[in-house]
């Protein structure tokens, strides 16, 4: 499923680094820049995909970040049921 996530991005124009570990990000409140540890990147927005890495990359932004594991389940209906 990641694959085709990232497929679907790139095909919208993201750009996506793999592999490439962040060292340090700035903002000025309009631009962001990141600095990896093989490159300098500026762009308008930054998603942050960090998972339970959040915290620690987001520390300086003062918030609390609290890492949910959320189940999802899917189950299947009879035709015409009408009921999810």
């Amino acid at each position: 499923q990641q694959r085709v996530r990232s497929q679907a991005a790139r095909r919208m124009g993201a750009v996506l680094l793999e592999n490439e570990p962040v060292v340090d990000w700035t903002s000025n409140g309009k631009t962001v820049s990141v600095r990896t540890a093989t490159n300098e990147y500026h762009a308008q927005s930054l998603i942050v995909t960090a998972g339970a890495w959040a915290s620690r990359c987001l520390t300086d932004l003062g918030v609390r970040l609290e890492v949910l594991r959320k189940y999802v389940g899917w189950f299947p209906i009879r035709a015409g049921d009408g009921r999810a």
